[in-house]
């Protein structure tokens, strides 16, 4: 059985997916997680050898079913999945916003989707009710890393509270096209697939209000850095820039300021743990650190914007002085809202473990033989292939399996065959 995990950002799934994959392997699975871009290519190439394999994707994006999904549907000998990412942790979004990661027909091309929590789940039937027979709230393989196998990360927890203490966690949750990671476009995110055009016209008015929000919301933020610096000081700040955003964004605000660092490398786990609290803003880490039991700060000075993020936390900071009041004070972990706590994420504790469950029963069902086909991994292994995972050593995230595989009973061994690309097969 061959399993392949497509990756888009590896500090925020790459982790997760390591651990998921870990547990496939106690399944007889090998395992292949690879960059999203490297499985745009791979895919189509093992569907027209018709190999059988299983694809885990992401979303149900426009932009990823004619890449991989539509590829998989067409080859009897594969089945394909989706593990939504993003927590969707506004819960006032409107409806039509689904269409930019799941469209309506997915349930042509995948057999299940597993969301990030029942809120999620919730949103996702309210836009597409006739998914409600595919979509599981098991919670993301993420969530796992935070609860019940965050005794893998002691090691960094410990190196990390060396250098800076006990230091506050800022995460950035406000993408904007003019500081993306990768070159684009400044209308990058306007739909670029066939749809109705009301539709196309809601959706990019919805995009186009999302910016001017995370524009002004990190115009009042940065406008206050200086000011938060001396306020906070000698306690470190630690700030994680949103995945797709360049490091410049801040680096020019915070180079002079020698108790504020901005940090994107590896994964998030590990600082949020290691945090003595958090600030944020509609942001997944959020909710993330909500499940870590860390107190989290709500930083909300933009009027008529609330997050589900202000509906369980009580640290909810409307403007730079309720800001400071917290970040200087000792907060304990409280949630406002337990119940909805557990509703945009979930209750269970062995997301991975039913993930994977539910997908090998869907496959074991679907009776595809297997059948294996060569690959050539060489005409992948491209060097200016954006998003480099260069941070992440093999020998590392060896390291990491092995922590993992203490708290599964699974022993994995990972190795890489290219550039931003690994296969897992148990021991």
């Amino acid at each position: 059985m061959f399993v392949l995990i497509s990756t888009e950002l590896s500090q925020r799934e790459l982790e997760a997916h390591l651990l998921l994959g870990n547990i496939l392997n106690g399944y007889g699975a090998n395992v292949l997680i690879c960059y999203d871009q490297v499985a745009r290519k791979l895919v189509p190439e093992l569907c027209k050898n018709k190999s059988s394999f299983i694809l885990i994707d992401k979303s149900g994006s426009p932009t990823c079913i004619p890449k991989r999904l539509e590829h998989v549907k067409n080859n009897e000998n594969a089945i394909a999945f989706l593990i939504l990412q993003e927590s969707f942790i506004n819960l006032d979004k409107p409806n039509k916003t689904f269409e930019v990661y799941t469209q309506s027909n997915i349930d042509e091309y995948v057999e299940k989707i597993f969301t990030f929590g029942n809120a999620q789940k919730d949103l996702l039937i309210s836009a597409h009710p006739h998914l409600n027979n595919i979509t599981f709230g098991y919670g993301n393989p993420r969530h796992d890393l935070l609860t019940k196998y965050r005794y893998i990360y002691r090691k960094k927890i410990a190196a990390i509270k060396e250098l800076y203490g006990d230091y506050i966690l800022y995460t950035d949750a406000h993408p904007l096209p003019e500081n993306h990671l990768s070159p684009m476009k400044a209308d990058h995110g306007n739909p670029p697939w066939k749809n109705t055009e009301q539709t196309t016209k809601q959706l990019s008015k919805e995009l186009e209000n999302m910016r001017t929000h995370n524009r002004k919301y990190l115009d009042d933020f940065l406008s206050n850095i200086q000011r938060l610096s001396n306020d906070i000081s000698p306690k470190h700040i630690i700030i994680r820039p949103h995945p797709v955003n360049l490091n410049r964004l801040w680096t020019t605000k915070v180079e002079l300021l020698r108790n504020i660092h901005v940090i994107r490398d590896f994964s998030c786990e590990p600082w949020i743990l290691a945090a003595e609290k958090i600030i944020t803003s509609g942001c997944t880490t959020g909710v993330q650190a909500m499940l870590a039991r860390k107190p989290v700060i709500s930083y909300d000075p933009i009027p008529d914007s609330p997050t589900a993020l202000s509906r369980i936390t009580p640290y909810i900071a409307k403007n730079y002085n309720e800001l400071i009041g917290y970040a200087s004070s000792d907060l304990a972990f409280k949630t406002s809202d337990k119940e909805q706590l557990s509703y945009l994420t979930t209750s269970q504790r062995d997301c991975a473990e039913k993930v994977a469950q539910s997908i090998i029963s869907t496959w074991k069902k679907s009776k595809i033989k297997d059948k294996d086909s060569t690959i050539d991994f060489s005409k992948y292994a491209k060097k200016d292939q954006p998003w480099k995972w260069e941070q992440f050593e093999t020998e590392e995230l060896q390291n990491l399996l092995d922590e993992i595989g203490i708290a599964s009973g699974i022993q994995s061994k990972i190795n890489k065959v290219c550039t931003n690309t690994y296969i897992l097969r148990s021991c």
